[in-house]
């Protein structure tokens, strides 16, 4: 019973916890939501406050909103705290929202009041920003990319209001449709400015016909005026040959002043040359117009800047101070080394894989020798490594002729007569002539012919390789037999480098006295050889230097970037010959208060980069533009800096860029935007100078090159004829092809004879007067006519009825000029143009483009230049083309019967000269 009573108290006990526990919780509960009830009403009451003290329409200040957060600062943090211990229960998402709403008020006071000053700075602004837009986007107007950018800059608060507005407090605007519109525009101004551009040259076009018909003696072309009416910042029109540059220049000159009501005087045109700029000024008629050259610009700034006119070093201060240079042995030393033994890139016989590689590159540098042979005739030799031999015989001082028939008879039924590669004579002290033969193989130490000695022949390289050796056996045993006195040389000797020092060893050996030329000695003979090998040299300096000082690169930190084996060639080359030339070439201009003009530009830029220039140009207008160099590219930057923005339009051809050695750089036109900014491209491809088949076959000739631009040229004149003809021409024969073809010509008709470096006018017959070898105005008696000559790059822009171009030949000093297109150039230019013969490519064009009815290409038979060969097949069609070199043609030798009475041919390579030993028999059955 006991245990029953305990029982039934002590649940009791447990009920009445339970109860007293339900009613402290039920109490807590009304408690609380007490709290809550009055906090949610102060809190509520303060945000209905809030929204009517700061809101879009006025502005709250700093005092005030924080007067308002005191006075609510309490009641938010007593919520903060009752949400903490109060039951989960009574948190609801309107009281969360309270304090998300106090937390963020802050914020809310902030954007409130930025979007009040921006509904202010629009109802100030919006109408100028949008009337100017209209403006710029008027059907008269031409909406340059710099004014789109001027405007968005201008007007970038305002842009920034209107965005956080519509984003923010679009209620509150009362123009609404109009900013939403307006906002949209800038939104796609890109596409908007790009489609109103269109529709405005559209425009023009039709309505300044007039002026298009007339404004020159002729009207101009659509691309012409396409090209004037794009008043864009930046404009590039891509010509071509006879398209009407000049005319593109000086009817937009004229648009600007007739039409766009631009000051005379606010318009500078360029050119780069005088003669240029004094026509352009001619043909214009404005002489308020500023026409000058880069140069000429750079002078006069200078001049009125300084109160002083500069004095100009004179151009044939470069050829002094070579030529002084050249009086000291070291760099004398220098120049003849780079001459001899670096201006050829041949690999040695071994190195090669094939046969057609290898007369590829001998066809490139050519055959010739460099220097003249002991009896004063020019040398052909059959292999490059015979070449470089010859070249150090004459600087040891050693008497040779070249393949000279041996002094006993040799010739057989099974060989030809023996000619040993040099035959080198001596006189002793006792006044005894001596005779000594020099053989060099073209074996490794194995023995081995190279592996292409064995292309297109019967056995293949097994056979080759049998014969070759047989054949020097041959040699020695013949030798052995008469009892002359025989040296030899080997490929190896080359490979490893110390070929000069074999040479040296074998002629000691068999007693050939060794009187090393000084240089001066070997220049003396280069320049009885051709004075075009030196002059091609100070060309290549001159250059380089020239260029140097315009891209303001350091010469010594050049020098030591060029330290690794590869560049070795390079770094003597810069170090060795340019760093002399180039101080010695700045220290006579500082001593005598000289300046070039290379410096008159740097020191102009800077002028007016510093704002000491205070003339201001509306537009510049540039022709020629594809013989841009980065010092007249700065130039021209510091002339335009102003706003807005001056106008650039620049007219050339970057199809005849051929000014690399005086600082042009394809670069600037060929990526012109990166340079000068958002740019309008143009083409005017209609060529009125010359027309099919030259037209097309120039055309691809240029194009070879991806780097230039590609064009689609059209003819002018639908009916326009204009022939390109190849002639081959005997050795010394170049004065009797010209004239041959110059006697058909009709009298009335003219005839102007291009060549590629000023000494070839000397093979049609011109004798240079003493010390005038730089002579500009070339004419020659041809027949009964009087003929000018000129060079390449002084043709450029001229045209004749009939053009010669002479002495198309390979070779180092040939056309292509190796010297010239020379990869050293590359340290001083910022395009990296590496197609093969780029700037001589260029320059061929040019040549076979300034004929009106045709052009003659005249090139040396078994010598024809890389172009020749690549526009025109020399192998006559009937004559097989040689299958081991891939240069020569198969040429009959003789016809004979044999044994078996079966007549046949022997048929040999035509390059047989350039080592190319290919020959067949073909018999007549």
């Amino acid at each position: 019973m006991t245990y029953i009573i305990a029982a039934i108290i002590a649940g009791f006990l447990i009920l009445l916890t339970i109860l007293c526990t339900v009613v402290r919780k039920q109490n807590t509960v009304k408690k609380y939501r007490a709290i809550l009830d009055r906090l949610h009403g102060v809190l509520k009451n303060g945000c209905e406050e809030f929204n009517s003290i700061s809101n879009p329409t006025k502005e709250l200040g700093e005092d005030e909103f924080l007067k308002f957060k005191e006075k609510y600062k309490s009641p938010l943090q007593e919520l903060k705290d009752t949400l903490v211990h109060c039951p989960k229960s009574l948190i609801t998402e309107e009281l969360e929202n309270l304090i998300i709403a106090y937390d963020g008020m802050e914020a809310r006071f902030n954007e409130n009041n930025q979007c009040f000053h921006a509904l202010e700075n629009i109802k100030r602004d919006f109408t100028r920003s949008s009337t100017q837009l209209n403006s710029l986007l008027s059907e008269q107007h031409y909406f340059a990319c710099s004014e789109k950018d001027d405007f968005l800059s201008d007007w970038r608060s305002l842009l920034g209001d209107i965005s956080l507005v519509l984003r923010k407090a679009k209620e509150y605007v009362t123009n609404l449709d109009d900013i939403q519109k307006y906002n949209e525009t800038i939104d796609g101004i890109v596409k908007i400015r790009k489609q109103h551009n269109v529709r405005y040259v559209r425009d023009m076009l039709v309505e300044r016909k007039d002026f298009f018909d007339n404004a020159l003696d002729y009207p101009l072309d659509d691309q012409q005026r396409t090209a004037i009416v794009k008043l864009e910042d930046n404009g590039l029109v891509v010509s071509s040959a006879g398209s009407g540059k000049t005319s593109t220049i000086i009817g937009r000159c004229k648009y600007l002043i007739e039409q766009e009501h631009i000051e005379a005087n606010k318009i500078l045109l360029i050119s780069f040359t005088r003669k240029a700029a004094e026509e352009l000024r001619d043909r214009l008629g404005y002489e308020d117009v500023q026409c000058s050259t880069f140069h000429g610009l750079a002078y006069k700034i200078l001049s009125i800047v300084n109160d002083e006119k500069p004095s100009i070093t004179d151009e044939g201060l470069k050829l002094n101070v070579f030529n002084r240079l050249m009086k000291t042995e070291h760099f004398r030393d220098a120049v003849i080394h780079y001459i001899n033994h670096m201006q050829r890139f041949m690999l040695f016989a071994h190195q090669y894989e094939t046969a057609e590689q290898y007369y590829a590159d001998r066809k490139k540098y050519g055959i010739q020798s460099l220097y003249r042979d002991m009896q004063g005739d020019i040398s052909f030799t059959k292999s490059e490594e015979e070449y470089q031999i010859a070249v150090f015989l004459t600087e040891l001082g050693v008497s040779y002729v070249y393949e000279k028939p041996y002094i006993y008879k040799t010739f057989t039924k099974e060989h030809r007569q023996y000619r040993p590669d040099f035959t080198i004579y001596w006189t002793d002290s006792a006044g005894l002539l001596h005779t000594v033969y020099l053989e060099h193989y073209a074996i490794d130490k194995n023995n081995r012919v190279p592996r292409w000695f064995g292309e297109g022949k019967k056995g293949g390289w097994t056979e080759a390789n049998r014969i070759y050796n047989q054949g020097i056996l041959w040699k020695e045993e013949l030798h052995a037999e008469h009892g002359t006195t025989l040296i030899k040389t080997h490929s190896y000797d080359f490979h490893e480098k110390r070929i000069r020092q074999v040479l040296i060893d074998e002629l000691r050996r068999v007693g050939v006295p060794i009187k090393e030329r000084t240089s001066e000695e070997l220049r003396t003979m280069l320049v009885s050889r051709s004075k075009q090998i030196e002059k091609s040299v100070v060309q290549l300096i001159t250059s380089f230097a020239n260029l140097l000082k315009a891209n303001q690169i350091d010469i010594d930190k050049l020098i030591s970037d060029c330290e690794n084996e590869d560049e070795k060639r390079n770094r003597f080359i810069i170090k060795e010959i340019v760093k002399p030339y180039y101080e010695q070439y700045e220290a006579i201009k500082l001593k005598r208060g000289e300046k070039d003009f290379t410096d008159c530009i740097i020191e102009a830029t800077e002028l007016c980069e510093e704002g000491k220039w205070l003339e201001e140009y509306s537009h510049i207008l540039v022709d020629e533009f594809q013989d841009i160099s980065l010092d007249r590219y700065r130039f021209l930057q510091a002339l335009r800096s102003k706003r807005p923005l001056t106008k650039l339009f620049c007219v050339g051809d970057d199809w005849q860029s051929i000014y690399r050695f005086t600082g042009s750089d394809m670069s600037l036109f060929n990526e012109f935007q990166r340079y000068f900014g958002y740019t309008e491209e143009s083409r005017i491809e209609t060529t009125y100078r010359f027309g099919n088949p030259l037209m097309d076959i120039s055309s691809e000739f240029i194009q070879k090159n991806p780097i230039q631009k590609k064009k689609n040229l059209r003819q002018g004149k639908a009916d326009a004829l204009t022939n390109l003809y190849f002639k081959e021409v005997e050795k010394d024969g170049m004065l009797d092809a010209v004239s041959s073809i110059i006697a058909t010509i009709p009298a009335e008709e003219s005839v102007l004879i291009i060549g590629r470096y000023i000494y070839d006018a000397r093979s049609i017959g011109y004798e240079f007067p003493l010390n005038d070898v730089n002579r500009k105005n070339i004419f020659v008696k041809i027949g009964d006519r009087k003929v000018q000559y000129l060079t390449c790059h002084s043709a450029k822009g001229l045209e004749a009825d009939h053009v010669l171009l002479v002495n198309c030949n390979q070779g180092v000093y040939g056309f292509p000029s190796l010297v010239e297109d020379d990869p050293l150039l590359r340290y001083v230019l910022s395009n990296k143009d590496e197609y093969e013969y780029s700037e001589e490519r260029r320059l061929f064009y040019v040549a076979i483009t300034r004929g009106r009815k045709d052009t003659y290409v005249l090139y040396e038979k078994n010598n024809s230049s890389i172009f020749v060969e690549e526009l025109y097949d020399v192998t006559p069609d009937e004559m097989e083309v040689c299958p081991v070199c891939k240069i020569g043609h198969l040429e009959p030798v003789r016809s004979n019967v044999a044994k078996n009475g079966t007549p046949y041919t022997l048929y040999r390579c035509s390059n047989y000269q350039a080592g190319c030993e290919y020959q067949k028999y073909v018999f007549d059955n």
